[in-house]
């Protein structure tokens, strides 16, 4: 769930701009907030010090001299983080007003206003220093510290009314007032609820499964608004994410680069450093917490192509992605074998300037070893093991013959094709 809410809350290093620590540091907080409340969670997100430096908040400071406050974060953490740009129905879909028109959730003033909100705050400060606005600089542990001499105190009244804000305000009140009027903003739980079914079940959710996530959001039973452990709960157990509708072709997800490089690692019981992982999803389009965009790796709108069903993963499915997969499957199994795997600088051994490393060796895959002599039967345990018991008929001919074709005796070899064929298929490289 870290994982899924660090692409809804969307920081970026963006080339190397922050250190090693933190990005750990980041994703943390979103780890440990992940199945708190909604509002600690997004409170946690907008006053972390990579958030700020990333949407440039940190340091903003009232107008002066004709220079405005800066509206990144006020903008996008309606736009994308909370309440999206049009008024919704709990199912997801767009209100429709005079003249067929949408109805926006916000304007330029709104966004103004909440520009002046976000003013004084600075990094934290490292230890040992004294607490300076403009000398804290580029530190990354723990959450952005308030000025109140750099806050704007005038009145501020935005979202027609959520937000009423009586002159001489402080920045932490103010600030933390703010989100809790996205929070508590109408649009919030099918805006998130949605997002949410898409990154963990399917990318293409009936109406009817967002209205009852989105009234888990709304009330989790107990009066609490949007508490994230049972609003996962209810993602999980929804009987569409269970159900019969698995074997509708438009249910499920396309695996991104991440999560089928982990998939793959656990499945097969392989042990990492990480670094190859890492440099494979630099050539698949999702190096983690590289995003090129605020908007994420990909496009949440994205639609396969020739119609209207959305699959916001296929945004980065190219047809040389399809190519990478299958190479990098390939490389897995089969990289103790390349005499470029030792390679100082890029191997899949492990490099000697990484601390601790142990590269990304080939899987021994051993336990396997004894099926390989009764193809049917190897076939029959990674199909249990990779796709959960629902290989087609046809995809079992295909990889029982491939791996028929070979020497009985060179068992391994017969094991790594029946795991290259099954996890370059389309039914592993859809999750259902």
């Amino acid at each position: 769930m870290a994982h899924v809410w660090h692409q809804i809350f969307v920081h970026s290093s963006n080339g190397g701009a922050f250190e090693t620590y933190a990005n750990a540091e980041f994703h943390q907080r979103l780890r440990d907030g992940a199945l708190g409340t909604f509002e600690n969670l997004l409170t946690k997100y907008a006053l972390s010090p990579q958030l700020g430096n990333y949407q440039t908040w940190v340091k903003n400071v009232p107008e002066r001299n004709g220079i405005k406050p800066n509206e990144n974060f006020a903008r996008e953490v309606m736009q994308l983080f909370t309440i999206g740009v049009n008024m919704l129905n709990d199912d997801g879909s767009p209100w429709v007003g005079a003249g067929g028109q949408f109805v926006p959730t916000y304007g330029q003033a709104d966004i103004q206003t909440l520009a002046r909100i976000l003013t004084g705050y600075t990094f934290p400060t490292r230890p040992g220093a004294n607490a300076d606005f403009w000398g804290n600089r580029n530190y990354y542990v723990g959450d952005m510290i308030p000025f109140d001499q750099y806050h704007d105190t005038d009145a501020k009244n935005a979202l027609g009314g959520r937000i009423s804000m009586s002159a001489g305000g402080r920045p932490a009140t103010e600030v933390r007032d703010a989100l809790r009027a996205l929070v508590n903003h109408p649009n919030a739980p099918p805006f998130i609820a949605k997002q949410l079914i898409q990154k963990t079940v399917t990318s293409f959710p009936t109406p009817g499964y967002i209205v009852r996530v989105a009234a888990v959001f709304k009330d989790n039973g107990k009066g609490v608004r949007g508490d994230l452990a049972a609003v996962t709960r209810a993602i999980l157990l929804d009987p569409e994410a269970r159900g019969a509708r698995k074997i509708d072709k438009e249910y499920g997800r396309m695996r991104e680069p991440s999560l089928l490089w982990t998939a793959m690692l656990r499945a097969l019981d392989v042990t990492t450093d990480g670094v190859q992982p890492f440099n494979q999803g630099w050539q698949s389009s999702q190096q983690l917490f590289n995003s090129q965009t605020v908007f994420n790796y990909y496009p949440a709108d994205y639609t396969l192509a020739g119609g209207n069903i959305p699959a916001p993963e296929f945004g980065i499915y190219t047809s040389a992605e399809y190519l990478y997969r299958a190479n990098q499957v390939n490389d897995l199994l089969y990289n103790v074998d390349q005499s470029w795997s030792q390679d100082p600088f890029y191997g899949w051994g492990p490099l000697g300037f990484v601390p601790s490393a142990v590269g990304t060796p080939s899987p021994p895959l051993a336990a396997f070893l004894a099926d390989a002599g009764n193809p049917d039967a190897l076939v029959e345990r990674l199909n249990r093991l990779l796709l959960h018991g629902t290989m087609t008929p046809a995809a079992r001919k295909t990889v029982v013959n491939a791996v028929s074709k070979l020497d009985p005796n060179d068992r391994l070899r017969r094991v790594k094709m029946a795991v290259n064929l099954i996890l370059v298929s389309i039914d592993y490289q859809v999750q259902r």
